[in-house]
């Protein structure tokens, strides 16, 4: 395994709702508003580079639920392994259940 692919977690990759990609991820900068990850494609497609048709449009659901827009900062198509910003990083909105 890649050295900086450790403590990794699962997540998906998504474009205009349709999945992309599974990948494995390791968080590698925590700011307010963004986090940094490195991710590796395990299923699906390899390319998520900014030259990707689908650049514009990536969104990463975490394995906690949390989504956000995500940004292609580095990577290789070759590997499928990528360094990514996600920005707007939001919980699913949860769901009540009532008790009758």
């Amino acid at each position: 395994m890649d050295a900086g692919m450790r403590n990794t977690q699962h997540g998906a990759v998504y474009a205009m709702g349709i999945w992309l990609a599974a990948v494995d991820y390791s968080i590698v900068r925590v700011e307010p508003s963004s986090i940094e990850l490195r991710i590796r494609v395990t299923n699906g497609e390899r390319d998520l580079s900014t030259s990707s048709i689908f650049a514009e449009e990536m969104e990463m659901e975490l394995a906690d639920g949390q989504r956000g827009k995500m940004l292609p900062l580095s990577g290789s198509v070759a590997s499928g392994v990528y360094s990514v910003r996600l920005d707007i990083v939001r919980a699913p909105s949860p769901m009540l259940y009532t008790v009758s």
